[in-house]
């Protein structure tokens, strides 16, 4: 479910210059709780609520309007609203999710977010409200938006595949599936349907031999390995400088055409919040977020130009900046754990990526890649090395402790 579906278009709004009194009277007048403020173009740039103007103290029988007309009377001072409003604005795009509105909410602690168009302008506001709202659903109508939404529009699966069976928002998915990358993200953005309380995924799928592989995943929040990860994501969060320094420079390095053209520092912005979707990937054991977040890179980046190329190497910088660091600091048992991780993190992102861009490239749909069968042979079966690594066409060597590293 997307945030115009539940937004109000309708929004009453008022200027930083606004008396308080003014905005106080609108507020009770109108039975809201806030406002959005916005300049002469009517972008927002902030949110007056009842708690800005006066702190209300609970009353004793009394209506509720009324008292709040009668404390604005008594307490509210001849001051404007850009005095006391909160900012900046926390807004929502109206194409965004709603339960990334409501993780918004939550993260802000606030009970109301302007939703902008892409040129800033203000085209309604979602409240806490409309969010319950949301989640008040029958069955069947969740049934239908994993159907239409998840299995279709974001995995561009047919529905048929995917048996859903939803009672008192519990939700059973069974079904033969391509690719077991499909398998594991189709219960993650299921989760993430308003008025799903749990899912159980019995999704099977073939390997690269057309045997039968299957897992049974609770709705409840496991949380298998979750020390290594905890070791893991510490260490990432104290090396967090020198990762994104490393990345930063291997990335100018790579001279990729557009990035070379950007500021040293807009880059590095760029390559920390790929690496706080990392984190967030890592402590959550979600893929949900770096999905969605490579799903928007991707409409960003080809707007502007991007080769898929180019977007890849900032992946791929990062990725090996991380590995470096953990090479360094890990000893052998705990960097084959630590390395699969975060691969499993980021190559989720760059496998949404490149479903995207090659979706708006071509205006063909693509499918969620899975690359197991490019490769032959097994475990006992692969031509080793005189140093102990699989052989491959590319030549490509073993990580080395040379290099950027970890300063512990």
């Amino acid at each position: 479910m997307k945030v115009h579906e539940l937004m109000t278009t309708e929004v009453i709004t008022v200027h930083r210059g606004t008396a308080l009194k003014d905005a106080a009277r609108i507020l009770t007048e109108s039975g809201i709780s806030g406002l959005p403020v916005v300049d002469a173009a009517g972008r927002p740039i902030g949110v007056i609520s009842e708690g800005d103007i006066v702190h209300l103290e609970t009353g004793e029988g009394s209506n509720e309007q009324r008292a709040v007309d009668a404390r604005v009377e008594r307490q509210v001072s001849a001051t404007s609203v850009g005095d006391s409003m909160s900012s900046p604005a926390v807004t929502i795009a109206p194409d965004r999710q709603v339960t990334e509105a409501a993780r918004t909410m939550i993260d802000q602690a606030i009970n109301r977010l302007p939703v902008v168009d892409e040129t800033g302008q203000l085209v309604g506001v979602l409240t806490r409200a409309d969010l319950v709202r949301a989640f008040v659903r029958s069955d069947d109508e969740i049934a239908d938006e994993i159907h239409s939404d998840v299995l279709h529009r974001r995995l561009w699966l047919e529905p048929d595949r995917v048996h859903v069976k939803v009672r008192q928002g519990r939700v059973v998915l069974t079904g033969l599936i391509d690719t077991q990358t499909d398998a594991e993200l189709i219960p993650i953005f299921t989760r993430r349907v308003p008025g799903v309380i749990s899912v159980t995924s019995r999704l099977s799928w073939l390997d690269q031999n057309g045997r039968l592989e299957g897992r049974t995943e609770s709705g409840e929040n496991e949380r298998s390995g979750a020390a290594s990860t905890v070791a893991v994501t510490t260490l990432l969060t104290s090396e967090r400088h020198s990762i994104l320094e490393a990345a930063t420079a291997a990335l100018s390095r790579a001279r990729a055409l557009h990035y070379a053209s950007t500021s040293e520092e807009t880059v590095r912005q760029r390559l920390n919040a790929l690496f706080d979707q990392l984190l967030v990937g890592l402590t959550e054991r979600d893929l949900g977020p770096i999905v969605a977040y490579a799903e928007r890179m991707a409409d960003e980046r080809f707007s502007a130009g991007y080769d898929l190329s180019e977007v890849q190497v900032a992946f791929n910088t990062l990725e090996e900046a991380t590995w470096s660091c953990l090479l360094s600091a890990l000893d052998e048992s705990g960097f084959a754990e630590a390395i699969g991780l975060i691969s499993t993190v980021l190559g989720a992102g760059k496998d949404a990526l490149a479903r995207k861009y090659v979706s708006l490239a071509t205006e063909r749909r693509v499918r969620s890649l899975d690359v197991r069968s490019l490769f032959g042979g097994n475990a006992e079966g692969v031509p080793r090395n005189t140093d102990g690594w699989a052989a491959g066409p590319t030549g490509v060597k073993p990580l080395t402790k040379e290099g950027p590293q970890c300063r512990s």
